[in-house]
This record gives structure tokens, C-alpha cells and sequence, in this order.
């Protein structure tokens, strides 16, 4: 399975533009949250995408509420699917997403879970073969302007148990397209230009 991953589009149209026309060649898109800005422009981002010819699964981020992006989709593209602490199966590959800033960021405008909700939420999922977070697991690329690590412990905790073949997230910024491993699993912040990845089946 040839997957898209991205992230963090934040209204940028010209992005959303290159992501319609890489997903031709892909047979999944992922897109691990922030399509708005402060919750500015959703709609007009979720259109800009819409075109996409690939089965896409999204999680908001902490720029967009679960709700606002839900009305989004159903508005704009009702066969994209949305994910937050639920999944699905495409392909026969188990899929579980959960968006929203893990840990909060401390600001009145960003969709935030503390870790102790991402912890009951995440704990939902039994299995799956992909995981789509906004959040990155605490200590992969989720180093704030090479300063300190400000992922998620319960997201790190999770993709242990959970042990996916692929982890995918973004918010970070400053790592976008960075990738590691955790035992079995490929974690990778994707970013806006959009990043490839092979799942062997």
C-alpha cells in the first residue's frame, strides 16, 4: 500500500493543490491535522482538498475542533473519513486516529486533550496496523526549535502497546518529515509537501 502522509497544511492552497496531485499515485492518503489556522479558513482548506482521487482518513488538529472538521467534510468531501479516537479498516488495514494538542499548549484558541484523556481515549484501540495522531509521542520528532521534547507521553505509551506498522503525526513544526523507529514501527511527522511511505502488507 503506497500511503500519502501529511500534516499541518494550515489554509496553505498551493499545498493542497500538490497533495491533489500526488494522491493520483497513491492508494491512501493521511492528513494528521491542522488544516486551518486558529480555526480560520476550514472549509475553503477541506475544498482545496476535496478533489482527491485516493480514500483519505484525517484526525483534526489543534487548529480545528472534531466538529468543525466533521461539518467540514460532510460538506465538502463526505468520502473522506474522519478519525478521533475511533477507526477503521481500508484494505484491510486496521486504522485508529485521535486528534486535538496532547499535552495542551496553553492557548484559548488550540482544541487540546491532557494526557490523562488521551490516555482513556487511545486505550479504545486493541490493534491496529496504523496510528494517526496530531500529537507526536514524547521524544520523536517532536523537539521544539532544538530545545526540548514536547510530545506525548501516553501517545509514546500507546504506540508501544499498540506496536503499528506506521505512526504518523505532525504539529511539530520544526520536524516535519522527520522520521524514527520504536521496535516495529516507522514514526513519521509528515509536514504540508507530503511524504511517501511503503506499507508492506
Amino acid at each position: 500500500m503506497r500511503i500519502l502522509l501529511a500534516s499541518d497544511i494550515h489554509t496553505d492552497l498551493d499545498a493542497c493543490d500538490a497533495l491533489v496531485a500526488k494522491a493520483d499515485a497513491a492508494d491512501l492518503a493521511i492528513i494528521a491535522g491542522d488544516l486551518a489556522t486558529r480555526h480560520e479558513q476550514l472549509a475553503e482548506t477541506v475544498m482545496a482538498l476535496a478533489p482527491m482521487t485516493a480514500p483519505a482518513i484525517l484526525v483534526p488538529g489543534n487548529n480545528e475542533t472534531p466538529d468543525a472538521l466533521r461539518a467540514a467534510l460532510d460538506d465538502y468531501w463526505p468520502s473522506a473519513t474522519l478519525l478521533h479516537a475511533a477507526g477503521t479498516i481500508i484494505q484491510g488495514q486496521r486504522i485508529f486516529g485521535l486528534g486535538g494538542g496532547i499535552p495542551p499548549i496553553d492557548q484559548p484558541w488550540s482544541y487540546d486533550l491532557d494526557e490523562d484523556k488521551a490516555d482513556s481515549l487511545l486505550a479504545a484501540c486493541d490493534g491496529c496496523d496504523i496510528l494517526v495522531t496530531h500529537a507526536p509521542p514524547k521524544g520523536h520528532a517532536d523537539r521544539f526549535d532544538d530545545a526540548h521534547h514536547i510530545g506525548s507521553p501516553a501517545i509514546l505509551a500507546a504506540t508501544e502497546r499498540l506496536a503499528p506498522k506506521l505512526h504518523a503525526f505532525g504539529h511539530v513544526h520544526s520536524c516535519w518529515e522527520q522520521q524514527s523507529t520504536l521496535g516495529p514501527t516507522t514514526l513519521i511527522n509528515a509536514g504540508p509537501r507530503g511524504v511517501w511511505f511503503e506499507l508492506t502488507r
